[in-house]
């Protein structure tokens, strides 16, 4: 027991942060005991946030890696819309080219192209060899496995693949069907059969020297992507703003950018306040229980002659002792758990989507200082009810 005599009691903050600090030393694995629980209830409200924010990053970066990741595609016979070009909401767009629509042996129209593209336009659009390379040489060809599978091959590589076309695309003259044989080099992951309108890319890639030798008309084909300064709510409306303003072919990558993991936004907010009650309910009762394990000692040091403000001073140092160390502990456990999985998810699944708001540590620290308001509140409620007791 801590000894208090009331005439060395000078009475100032250096003679109560003297008397806190020597009983805190004292009671050590108590105020452990306490910091533990708090560290514990920090960590699990900022662990549920940041997995909260990440799941809609981990589910937009997997939806770009199947539906590519552009905004807007444009299809047009000339150079890059200006109003696209220069929106302030938009990067530069990336270009491949489209030419010849293919036919299968019986000459059906299968809807699908023949073009060229860029490592660039490749790697903005997700787009990655399943098997083999791209081609090198005039007489070598690459192809989605839906264009593959349209044209009737199996997709072994160095396989021959004939590919039928009518010259400038003239479909009603039987004169104008021509052919022309490839060796297969590479294949291609899916995207003509999933990206939005994704038969407009072209699904057999040659070289884009061979590419000039079809006597076709080349279309440009132009992705845009997005700028990460945009707000997910603005996706739809900037969309709507710029079809207005644009007079070309365009598509809108619906796909990715009008995903929501729930229809409503009230879910996002249910789970916040679960998350948050749960949270501050476990740093109250920590509050609680701590208080009233201290109650006797108080009361000690009030007969002794310790006025009220300064048994509150020494109860906010012993608080803050226990709480600030707890929760910056909590805040940063949480962070580097985040992190490290977010990383391995990445590493695993081949696409970045891990970030941290700061949204969430101030969410985290609010939720702390929630607990003690109603730790406070709490304490009142019950002086009242004491001294109403005493009074009756």
């Amino acid at each position: 027991m801590i000894r208090y005599r009331h005439k060395s009691y000078r009475g100032d903050g250096m003679g109560i942060f003297k008397i806190t600090f020597v009983g805190i030393r004292r009671r050590l694995p108590q105020i452990q005991k306490a910091a533990f629980t708090t560290l514990v209830a920090v960590f699990f409200v900022t662990a549920v946030l940041i997995f909260q924010e990440n799941m809609y990053q981990w589910q937009m970066s997997s939806n770009k890696s199947r539906f590519g990741d552009w905004y807007i595609c444009e299809k047009t016979t000339k150079e890059p819309n200006k109003v696209l070009d220069e929106n302030d909401f938009l990067e530069k767009p990336l270009k491949a080219e489209s030419t010849v629509r293919i036919f299968d042996s019986d000459w059906n129209n299968t809807k699908l192209y023949v073009g060229s593209m860029t490592d660039d336009f490749m790697k903005q659009g997700r787009i990655r060899l399943a098997e083999g390379r791209m081609p090198e040489a005039s007489d070598e060809i690459t192809m989605d496995w839906n264009t593959l599978l349209k044209l009737g091959y199996e997709g072994e590589l160095g396989q021959k693949v004939t590919i039928n076309y009518y010259e400038n695309d003239n479909i009603n003259s039987d004169k104008g069907r021509l052919s022309a044989t490839f060796t297969l080099v590479g294949i291609l992951n899916n995207y003509t059969n999933i990206w939005q309108d994704g038969k407009n890319i072209p699904g057999a890639i040659v070289t884009e020297e061979r590419l000039k030798e079809f006597k076709c008309t080349i279309y440009n084909i132009y992705i845009y992507p997005f700028k990460d300064s945009v707000r997910t709510q603005d996706y739809a409306n900037v969309y709507k703003k710029i079809k207005e303003d644009v007079k070309s072919q365009t598509v809108y990558n619906a796909a990715v950018y009008d995903y929501s993991p729930w229809k409503s936004k009230t879910v996002y907010a249910y789970m916040y306040i679960v998350v948050m009650v749960i949270g501050i309910l476990a740093l109250t009762y920590q509050l609680i229980e701590y208080r009233n394990r201290r109650k006797k000692a108080y009361e000690l040091f009030k007969n002794m002659g310790m006025d009220k403000s300064h048994i509150r001073e020494m109860y906010i140092i012993e608080n803050a002792f226990i709480l600030i160390p707890a929760g910056i502990a909590g805040i940063l456990l949480a962070l580097i758990a985040g992190s490290v999985t977010g990383h391995v998810l990445e590493a695993k699944t081949g696409y970045e989507f891990y970030s941290v708001n700061v949204d969430v540590v101030i969410k985290s620290v609010c939720s702390v200082i929630v607990a003690v308001v109603i730790e406070e509140l709490t304490g009142l409620i019950s002086n009242i009810k004491i001294l109403s007791k005493k009074d009756s």
